[in-house]
């Protein structure tokens, strides 16, 4: 190797030794506005971004412990739930008893399902911070879903009743229906619903699959037949999902968007109806309103479209009341007719058990009659 070249290589790596052994400082400002733009992110609930901004911040300094845990904060709104245990392990590891690290790892756990791993990050949370306002609420949450998980099955039994105008005769309805939670996923469902119809009886049998893939993502398929049927759905075939996008806030809090799509074989008709449909909630959960597409496509009357608008509001844990308006083709005697009805109610949990709802619906169908409905329905965990 010629002389010049030689020393010019030995000068590099004279650089690159004296580069590993004092690397460049840190430029500390830049690691405070990616901080702060990332906590702002989180706040905009604009999570993508705030786990970037707060990942290039732990990069360049990954000895602060606070980089971690709001990374750690962002993934878990981001739904990136390994990589925020991995975010918030890694501030413990630097910080042992920085008390929003346990408490992120505790509502992971809880989330998870693995209420026993929550309970012991609760109670290190508890050790380090006695007072704890949220650690008090994550361990009710806890203890809550430790009695729901006592109580695997839940029967459904409902009742209703309808009066006709013209003098037409009433119409009488009951279901029954059983579901099992297989695991902190999967939900199975079966059900019964009989009918009485202007002199005709139907009994309709569906079976229901809900799979929860985390806190924020389900999905459910259903299936069910009319044997002989007369008006209720020879067939039935549907497909859903749910994302519930955002968190708690004072004022406002996440959203759920979902939507299902069916297909409803009569005895003289087929019908598929879309259903696209958000609900937000408000004000720490304690009041929710609902908007339901409504779009369904029938063999016989085409395309025809509607919707349905609910608020729900809890007036303490156990009392909770509804009402709403809807706009929207009616398929309840196996024809597609347009309707308008308005109904109302009120929910009760009567014990941690059992709850009752009770509701009341008037329902006008173009061209038709109109009904007055009054409905029961009781529900049963055990």
């Amino acid at each position: 190797m010629p002389a010049a070249a030689n020393f010019a290589f030995t000068v590099v790596l004279t650089f690159v030794a004296l580069g590993s052994l004092f690397p460049m400082p840190v430029n500390a400002g830049q690691v405070d506005d990616l901080y702060r733009g990332g906590v702002a992110a989180r706040f905009d609930q604009r999570y993508d971004a705030a786990v970037d901004l707060l990942a290039r911040a732990a990069q360049l300094q990954p000895e602060n412990a606070d980089i971690w845990v709001q990374l750690g904060f962002a993934r878990s709104a981001a739904g990136q739930l390994d990589e925020a245990r991995a975010a918030f392990e890694q501030a413990v590891l630097l910080a042992p008893g920085y008390v929003d690290a346990h408490l992120g790892l505790a509502r992971l756990a809880f989330w998870r399902g693995d209420l026993d791993e929550a309970g012991q990050m609760l109670a290190t949370v508890r050790g380090l911070d006695p007072g704890n306002e949220e650690a008090a609420l994550v361990a009710q949450q806890v203890a809550d879903a430790r009695a729901v998980s006592d109580r695997a099955w839940r029967l459904e039994m409902g009742a209703s009743a309808s009066d006709l105008s013209d003098a037409l005769p009433g119409w009488r309805e009951g279901t029954i229906g059983l579901s099992r939670r297989v695991n902190t996923e999967m939900t199975i469902a079966a059900a019964v619903r009989s009918a009485e119809r202007f002199g005709a009886a139907d009994s309709y049998f569906e079976g229901r699959i809900d799979y929860r893939f985390d806190q924020k993502v389900r999905a459910w398929l259903f299936a069910g037949a009319t044997p002989s049927a007369d008006f209720l759905a020879q067939n039935a075939l549907g497909i859903g999902a749910s994302a519930k996008i955002g968190e708690d806030g004072e004022r406002f809090g996440p959203a759920v968007l979902s939507g299902e799509i069916a297909y409803f074989r009569y005895a003289d008709d087929d019908v598929t109806r879309i259903n696209p449909a958000v609900q937000i909630y408000l004000f720490k959960g304690r009041t929710w309103v609902s908007l339901q597409g409504i779009a369904t496509f029938s063999a016989k009357a085409g395309w025809s479209g509607g919707y349905v608008a609910r608020g729900d509001i809890k007036l303490d844990d156990r009392l909770r009341i509804f009402a709403g308006y809807g706009d929207a083709p009616d398929l309840s005697n196996g024809e597609t007719i347009a309707s308008r009805s308005m109904f109302g109610g009120i929910a009760i949990a009567l014990s941690d058990r059992v709850s009752a709802v009770l509701s009341l619906t008037r329902t006008e169908l173009d061209g038709a009659y109109s009904r007055n409905e009054a409905g029961l329905a009781i529900g049963v965990a055990f």
